[in-house]
């Protein structure tokens, strides 16, 4: 999960891993979770792949976007496989209770 700053909107910046090299991205789909819309961003267009992280803009989605949003992002590769995934929420929305809950009986707490 990346915690992101909702200040920085239009554009999120996801760490990123790529396992197999061979296997490059060619875009990026965004999902808001709770409104289930989804943006397809191309790679050069509204995505960009860095060293260990890649940018997307999600400004024809930003209407959608709160505070409280969660956001699914997936690279694909050219065969639209997914080849990296990751959810996206924002730091403002980890300041209530609720978002936590305890875990097992010896006081952790894990984001729900």
């Amino acid at each position: 999960m990346t915690i992101f700053d909702y200040t920085n909107l239009p554009t999120i910046t996801v760490p990123y891993i790529l396992r197999d090299e061979d296997n490059l991205a060619v875009g990026v789909y965004v999902t808001n979770q709770e409104t289930k819309e989804q943006l397809y961003c191309l790679l050069g267009d509204t995505a960009l792949f860095y060293d260990g992280y890649f940018t997307v803009d999600v400004t024809d989605i930003l209407d959608g976007i709160t505070e409280n949003t969660s956001l699914l992002v997936k690279a694909v590769d050219s065969n639209g496989n997914p080849i990296y995934r990751d959810i996206v929420v924002f730091s403002t929305r980890l300041d209530t209770v609720a978002d936590y809950e305890q875990n097992d009986t010896n006081d952790e707490f894990v984001y729900a």
